[in-house]
């Protein structure tokens, strides 16, 4: 992986333009490298230490804008699929609904609070009101899904190194 990275113009000047195929590869061969460190650290099966592996990169970055105080979601999505974007994009942090209101502005603001209460319903997410909301492990695999569903359907695979 190093050696194909210096000299495909990766991160060195090279020979070789990188194409998607080197890219794809890249990332496949990291992915293994990480799931095997994960299976032997945790002495999981390989296909277990595969899926932690996969859920953790989707990549949300190529779709939402961090200005500092608000995120955009710069995707066209529906509301909900906008919900599961912006939660998965603070993965681990509860996310008050003041600051989903302020990131969907574009969106009404009781479609935003009754599409929450939804995802929560649904064991998706969990918070309420005033701590806020996170995603559940459901809710990430959801949310991953969502995320590479509008990846592929605006033409870019999630293996080429989006991030």
């Amino acid at each position: 992986m190093y050696t194909l990275r210096n000299k495909r113009s990766i991160v060195h000047k090279g020979e070789l333009d990188p194409n998607v195929y080197d890219l794809r590869y890249l990332l496949a061969s990291a992915q293994w490298v990480l799931a095997e460190l994960l299976r032997n650290v945790a002495n999981l099966p390989m296909e277990q230490a595969g899926k932690l592996v996969e859920e953790v990169q989707a990549p949300v970055g190529a779709m939402v804008e961090d200005f500092g105080d608000k995120k955009l979601v710069i995707a066209d999505m529906s509301l909900k699929d906008e919900l599961y974007v912006l939660l998965h994009s603070e993965y681990g942090r509860a996310v008050k609904v003041k600051d989903l209101e302020r990131a969907m502005d574009r969106r009404n603001p009781g479609s935003v609070r009754s599409a929450i209460r939804e995802l929560w319903r649904a064991r998706d997410v969990e918070g309420d009101g005033q701590s806020g909301y996170r995603l559940t492990a459901r809710g990430l695999r959801t949310a991953t899904d969502v995320v590479k569903r509008h990846l592929e359907e605006a033409g870019r695979r999630p293996a080429c190194g989006d991030d």
